[in-house]
């Protein structure tokens, strides 16, 4: 309601548009600083998603690398040896299907085999160690047999020979193996070079 100013009388007229903020500021003057309303927050930005996780390279993806057979019981032993025998360079197999890891092992396909002489049990109710007593002697020589147990010291030559084995180590020492499986296989080497020399004469023959 307005009133005239001449005859004082009141009068209704339209209501507008509420004036923008930076005109009515201006009008009124800035709102005292108790009224001001606090700024509204802004929303906390979205967290970042994980980065994927990095695939570890299995050493199945090169053709070319030697296989190793890990048949351990006791799984934090296994573990171990998997991650020794991966930064050797081979690639791991478990004791998972044991007919076709059997057939591997018999055909001398495994450079390094690492087990106890306790276990585990195969269906036929001997150990993997026991099994590889009855390997053809190709096979045998083929293959590099590690005794892992609480009874061993870990490198000792006369108990590996008691053992019929390559190398034996002791379970609180399994990390160590690494160092010594370089040195043993090249000595190894050496002492069948003769053997592969006289299989290469008669494939060379034929």
């Amino acid at each position: 309601m307005l009133r005239c100013p001449k005859c004082q009388g009141a009068m209704q007229v339209p209501g507008g548009e509420n004036p923008p903020a930076s005109v009515a500021a201006a009008k009124h003057g800035p709102a005292p600083d108790g009224l001001k309303r606090a700024a509204a927050p802004s929303p906390p930005a979205a967290p970042a998603p994980p980065a994927p996780p990095t695939p570890v390279p299995s050493n199945h993806d090169h053709p070319d690398a030697e296989r190793a057979l890990v048949a351990l019981e006791d799984q934090h032993l296994a573990a171990t040896m998997f991650s020794v025998l991966r930064q050797a360079g081979y690639a791991i197999d478990a004791l998972d299907n044991e007919e076709e890891k059997l057939r591997l092992l018999h055909q001398g396909d495994y450079s390094v085999v690492v087990t106890s002489n306790t276990g585990p049990k195969l269906q036929e109710g001997i150990t993997i160690h026991e099994r590889m007593a009855h390997l053809s002697p190709e096979s045998r020589r083929r293959t590099f047999l590690i005794l892992l147990g609480d009874q061993f010291k870990t490198g000792d030559g006369t108990q590996a020979f008691v053992a019929a084995a390559d190398l034996v180590a002791n379970s609180a020492g399994a990390e160590s193996v690494g160092v010594l499986l370089r040195g043993r296989l090249a000595e190894r080497a050496r002492v069948y070079r003769a053997f592969v020399d006289a299989k290469r004469a008669r494939v060379a023959r034929r």
